[in-house]
């Protein structure tokens, strides 16, 4: 499947059979990317996620382990449009032109994506989810709007796993590594070097400034009293000046 910057796993090549043709399509574009989490085991490498992919589906259809599912239009078949490990491998389970069978309010008007782990939704369970996997997902998100399958914008991004787990999809350079979980702002909205010089510089003029301020303002009493000063005796030297002759006789 060509999609820029993400590696997908075919149905073929991960030993799914063909797609059951019966799956309603999807009208692009959709409004949601929805991502979501297996609940189960997490893998890591080809081999160890296409057994999981494969048990996955082996279980999702089989009709038997979903007694409130045998309504007439569920069909045998892997509920996700995609899924991602934890190394960010990418495999195709319904694909782009196939509803999923997630939820009602979003199977018609979202393409569903599972992360193949058991995430917790508190605590810092959100730390699961690898840079890999973030950065996969960010990718397949950004696929997805650049091949017209889903419209444009952060606000169609639906996250139903941990809370924090949408920034790291959408920003997944705040996790250095796959092993580096850092509290997400401290990376996020990170000045440049020049901003920071800039702003450095700033400061520095304002606390000059203030400084100055304050030290005449110290000062201003003496500065004051010698001003008073020096008039009083310009005055008095211009009066002197102005005595008539018959005054300095007597001295």
């Amino acid at each position: 499947m060509n999609c820029p910057g993400v590696n997908i796993t075919t149905r073929s090549d991960w030993g799914a059979p063909a797609l059951n043709t019966t799956i309603s399509f999807l009208l692009h574009p959709v409004r949601y990317m929805v991502y979501t989490d297996t609940k189960g085991d997490a893998c890591a490498g080809f081999d160890m996620c296409r057994e999981v992919v494969a048990a996955i589906r082996e279980f999702h259809a089989d009709t038997t382990s979903w007694t409130s599912q045998t309504a007439a239009n569920f069909v045998p078949e892997i509920f996700y449009n995609f899924l991602i490990g934890m190394d960010g491998s990418v495999f195709e389970g319904r694909g782009w032109d196939r509803q999923a069978d997630y939820h009602r309010d979003y199977n018609q008007q979202g393409i569903v994506t599972a992360f193949i782990e058991k995430i917790p939704t508190a605590g810092d369970g959100y730390r699961a989810l690898t840079y890999a996997a973030a950065k996969a997902a960010n990718n397949l998100l950004q696929c997805a709007q650049w091949m017209g399958y889903l419209n444009p914008g952060n606000d169609s991004v639906i996250v139903n796993i941990h809370p924090l787990a949408k920034n790291y999809i959408l920003y997944p350079e705040a996790m250095q590594s796959l092993n580096d979980t850092p509290t997400l702002p401290s990376t996020l909205d990170k000045p440049s070097f020049s901003e920071g010089v800039a702003a450095g510089i700033a400061f520095s003029i304002i606390l000059l400034v203030v400084l100055l301020l304050v030290l005449l303002s110290l000062l201003w009493p003496y500065i004051k009293n010698d001003w008073k000063k020096e008039i009083a005796v310009s005055h008095v030297h211009t009066e002197s000046r102005n005595l008539p002759q018959y005054c300095t006789a007597w001295t």
